[in-house]
Formats: structure tokens, sequence, C-alpha cells
């Protein structure tokens, strides 16, 4: 038996209590209770607020979809051509535009579907995702613009 072997021995105890002091806390604590209610008209309404912005993004690239052209196909080929028309060439303009059209509805349901004490944090949780999104994007943007120059 080694040195560090030895002291895996004697301090393994040591080690696992020290790691988290209240270890032993937390285990006799009861789980509080949280409804974990799915919140339908929400999902929805930011379904519908990424599902708008794609759309125009998709229309501004040129890359319509022929509803008369997916009529003699069959359901697997459809939902391909479907997927496949969803194909955006992303740039910092069309991922900031999609992701603040998520944001907006997701606000929109909230604001729409919550209790009246809830809104205002509703649009503080808002404001600090689209911050979570536009900075480090923008930041990422530019150096990659500034490292495609060099």
């Amino acid at each position: 038996m080694n040195i560090s072997e030895a002291n895996r021995e004697i301090f393994k105890d040591f080690y696992r209590q020290n790691k988290n002091p209240n270890v032993e806390l937390l285990q006799n604590k009861p789980e509080p209770e949280t409804s974990k209610k799915i919140n339908i008209p929400v999902i929805a309404t930011t379904a519908v607020g990424t599902l708008i912005p794609m759309l125009i993004i998709r229309k501004y690239q040129g890359k319509s979809l022929k509803i008369n052209a997916l009529k003699g196909m069959d359901f697997v080929t459809k939902a391909k051509t479907v997927l496949k028309s969803f194909n955006i060439d992303y740039g910092f303009k069309e991922m900031l535009f999609a992701s603040v059209g998520s944001v907006l509805g997701r606000l929109a349901g909230g604001l729409l579907f919550r209790k009246d004490e809830d809104k205002k944090t509703k649009v503080k949780e808002s404001v600090f995702q689209f911050t979570n999104i536009a900075i480090p994007t923008s930041i990422v943007a530019f150096l990659l613009n500034n490292s495609n120059k060099q």
C-alpha cells in the first residue's frame, strides 16, 4: 500500500462530508411539492412566435413551399419536403429574428394566460432571455466577421 492509497482510505469519509456540508440536512428535508402542470397555451404561443419569423425568413430567402406539389405524395415524402423547406441559411439577423419571435411569443402567452401578479416577472424574464440571446450572438458575430477579414 503506497502513501496515496493510504491517504485515500483515511480521508475518504472526510472528503465526502466536506464536499457538501449540508448533505445530511438536504437528505432529511422533504421535497417541496410543486405543480408540474404543462401550460399548453404558452407552449402554443411560443411555437407560433417561432414559426412566424421562420416563415418570414423562408419567404425572404425565396424558399417557398408549393402546396399543389404535395398533393400526389405519400405522408413520409410530404413530411420530408416540408422539413426541407425550413432549411434556412442562418446569419446573425436570422438567428436574432427567430429567437426574438420565440421570446415574444412566450411573453404574449405568459401575459395572456398567467395571473396578474406574475406578469411583471414574466416581462423581466423575457428581457433577461433577450439579453441572453442578443449579447452572446452579437459577440460571436462580431468575432467571426473580424476573423474572416484577416
